[in-house]
């Protein structure tokens, strides 16, 4: 049985909420399916052992040498390794250069620190899309093999709870983090729209602010014009997926070298129709599983638009939710990884 830690610099909490998180858990209980020994491994432990029934370990004493393989979840991730790991996977989700993305300004230097290391250190970088693996070799070159590894969503979902929305209303549904400056104004501006359109149709927000970890200045969101929920566990989302009638995707910014939007493949997964905006570079999702539809960027009269337009398309469609689990879910996410570090032992073996 081979032995994997899933490296992460975060605040383990109980119940899982947030996607990274969430992520992280389900690639361990992914890399079980696969026949891994797995450890998580943190520098917050809180003095928890397990999380979700998966060891978990503080990266101070962690004997990383146990391990045939290392996976580490995002930039600073990296400097929970000291010396590097022969198969050492990083895990990246935006590349930073001196200028972009603009929202990391506070900490462009550390970020950039931390690449460099990953370059030095890491055997394997596996990004979201192709359009930061890109910018990767054209920063670092192509020294390290690279993965696309998107955002996946699990093979099956909780049993189904309460309906939390108004029974007399058509519930659009932005799920997650505020994580840039402009999706409290961009939320507003489409909760205003659609009411002009027809007062049946409420924005709802489920997750958390987290724009002080980010640079830059926002409007609040205005609880007048949308109805705000605070976060919940993973599995209660589903009964908030399942129950909208449309999922909102914002782009952090016009550049597609931002970030993927996770909740389009967990809208998707749960048959929710997905509206985003032109910039997010994993649109070809609502493209492949056409539930959905594509926005302008920045154009909230174009957003509006194409959210009423996609709710004449009907909630939970069973062809989605089954393309999702073929296509996308976390064991096949899983599953590149291992192929690629079979790949490397067998070669080492050689």
């Amino acid at each position: 049985m081979r032995r994997i830690a899933l490296a992460y610099s975060a605040n383990p909490t109980r119940p899982i909420q947030g996607m990274d998180m969430i992520r992280w858990v389900a690639m361990g209980h992914r890399f079980r399916w696969l026949d891994y020994k797995v450890r998580l491994v943190t520098d917050r432990r809180r003095g928890m052992d397990r999380l979700d029934r998966i060891h978990l370990t503080s990266a101070d004493r962690m004997d990383w040498n146990e391990c045939d393989a290392v996976k580490v979840c995002y930039q600073a991730s990296i400097d929970l390794i000291p010396q590097g790991h022969p198969h050492l996977i990083a895990r990246m989700c935006r590349v930073v250069d001196e200028e972009y993305p603009k929202r990391d300004d506070h900490r462009r230097d550390e970020m950039l620190r931390q690449q460099e290391k990953i370059r030095d250190l890491a055997a394997i970088i596996a990004f979201n899309d192709e359009v930061n693996a890109q910018r990767w070799r054209d920063r670092y070159g192509d020294k390290q093999q690279v993965l696309i590894v998107p955002t996946g969503c699990p093979e099956t979902l909780p049993e189904e709870g309460s309906n939390p929305f108004p029974q007399d209303k058509r519930i659009v549904l932005f799920m997650g983090s505020l994580t840039a400056h402009r999706f409290p104004g961009a939320l507003n501006g489409l909760a205003r729209r659609l009411r002009a359109a027809s007062p049946d149709i409420e924005v709802h927000f489920l997750g958390k602010n987290s724009l002080q970890h980010y640079a830059g200045e926002s409007e609040p969101l205005d609880p007048s014009l949308l109805t705000i929920h605070e976060p919940v566990d993973e599995e209660k989302t589903w009964d908030y997926v399942r129950n909208a009638h449309v999922g909102i995707g914002l782009a952090p910014s016009e550049h597609s070298f931002e970030s993927e939007l996770s909740k389009i493949y967990y809208y998707l997964r749960g048959g929710l129709p997905v509206v985003t905006e032109s910039s997010v570079p994993n649109t070809s999702v609502i493209r492949e599983t056409g539930h959905g539809g594509v926005a302008t960027y920045g154009d909230l009269d174009d957003l509006a638009h194409t959210t009423i337009a996609a709710m004449k398309r009907a909630p939970r469609d069973e062809a989605v939710m089954q393309h999702m689990i073929d296509k996308h879910s976390w064991r096949a996410r899983a599953e590149v990884y291992d192929a690629a570090l079979k790949a490397r032992w067998a070669c080492s073996a050689k």
